[in-house]
């Protein structure tokens, strides 16, 4: 699993012009709803800069944040500092993780998951995430649905994003690689910020992944109670849902 965001670590939260508050809410339905078990401990696999770590444990929760990004480690360290709250944030693989039986519940947001381009890369992390859990634990994963984007599909998408002390121009270029069903994307970035310039270039690639794929890969890891969902909501999946939601029982 390679490693993404080194070079744009300290700007991606300017990036998540959307919070997250919806995905919290809907996280913490699944926690009290769904769940087999009281949740206190929470994996965060793929944290990231902490976008979901640091509510989390703000509403009382003990977290962990796995990434394989040293960069993004470091901007998640800070932004808990700053939040005031305790979070244990630790460089890894969601493919080798060192945990067994320590976990309430896994998370796995963004689009973390889809950087597992292979299915031995893919069923790695998911029997990880399943040993990881305690017994009647909850699994939360959520991807971009990419074939919905197929019928609309732009190779080009340019963004502007104005924040409270920068102005940033986003531009996304995406190709498809048919036979290895991978969604490549070059970003560049052009981030202007206290009177200085600086343009940022990474590539991305990205799994697609359908239904069905994603129903057998938890139940080959013996996941139960496989529900799906659209986006943040509840009710059936519509195959045109941008965002799709994956919640599973060990």
């Amino acid at each position: 699993m390679a490693k993404v965001y080194e070079k744009s670590a300290e700007y991606y939260d300017m990036f998540s012009i959307v919070p997250p508050d919806r995905e919290l809410e809907f996280i913490e339905h699944c926690f009290k709803e769904m769940s087999g078990r009281k949740i206190q401990d929470i994996l965060d696999a793929g944290s990231g800069t902490g976008l979901f770590s640091i509510p989390l444990a703000k509403k009382g929760y003990k977290v962990t944040g796995v990434d394989l990004s040293s960069e993004m480690n470091k901007v998640a360290r800070g932004n808990a500092e700053k939040e005031g709250v305790s979070l244990k944030i630790v460089e890894g693989d969601m493919q080798s993780l060192p945990f067994s039986e320590e976990f309430d519940a896994v998370i796995c947001m963004g689009d973390a998951f889809q950087y597992l381009l292979t299915d031995e890369a893919i069923d790695a992390a998911v029997q990880c995430f399943h040993k990881a859990l305690r017994k009647k634990g909850i699994l939360i994963i959520r991807i971009t649905n990419f074939l919905a984007m197929m019928e609309d599909f732009k190779d080009v998408v340019i963004l502007p994003i104005e924040t409270e002390d920068a102005l940033i121009l986003r531009i996304f270029k995406y190709f498809i690689d048919e036979i290895g069903a991978v969604m490549n994307r070059v970003d560049f970035d052009l981030i202007y910020k206290d009177g200085k310039t600086k343009a940022v270039y990474e590539e991305h690639k990205f799994r697609i992944l359908s239904l069905h794929e994603m129903k057998r890969f938890l139940s080959d890891a013996t996941f139960k109670k496989i529900k799906r969902f659209r986006g943040v909501g509840e009710g059936g999946v519509k195959v045109k849902a941008s965002k799709l939601m994956f919640v599973a029982l060990k």
